[in-house]
């Protein structure tokens, strides 16, 4: 399970808000998946997922315009190869159903991609809006 946490906040209040909400989204389906939860479940869990990390990414590259963050090519990459990526996990899950190396690669993924994703690049992209607020 993920957690809320401070390590987490970047300070720009329309992101963290956003993040905290997929948080508790990815927590819903790692539940759905720890606890056996049936395969039709899980894959309502992942797209309603899948559905709020597009409402996400779509607000971040916004800002990213509004800011003129210089790395806004890259950062939409990342976001349109993690789409990418669920989109194909959606399709295995739904041609050879879910096996239980899928639970722990979707698992995985999913901790590794808010983790990392928001520690990294996202913290560069508030970092960067903060210093842009913090000079107006």
């Amino acid at each position: 399970m993920l957690h809320w946490e401070k390590k987490l906040i970047l300070g720009v209040p329309e992101i963290d808000r956003e993040h905290e909400e997929l948080v508790k989204k990815a927590n819903d389906m790692l539940m759905a998946l720890k606890s056996g939860n049936s395969t039709d479940e899980i894959i309502k869990h992942m797209n309603f997922l899948a559905d709020y990390v597009i409402k996400h990414f779509s607000s971040e590259e916004k800002l990213q315009a509004q800011y003129q963050y210089p790395e806004i090519t890259e950062h939409k990459k990342i976001h349109s190869d993690f789409k990418v990526n669920v989109t194909k996990l959606l399709e295995d899950i739904n041609k050879n159903g879910l096996s239980t190396s899928k639970k722990i690669e979707i698992s995985q993924m999913t901790m590794d991609w808010l983790l990392k994703h928001i520690g990294v690049e996202d913290k560069k992209l508030a970092d960067f809006i903060l210093e842009k607020r913090n000079n107006t």
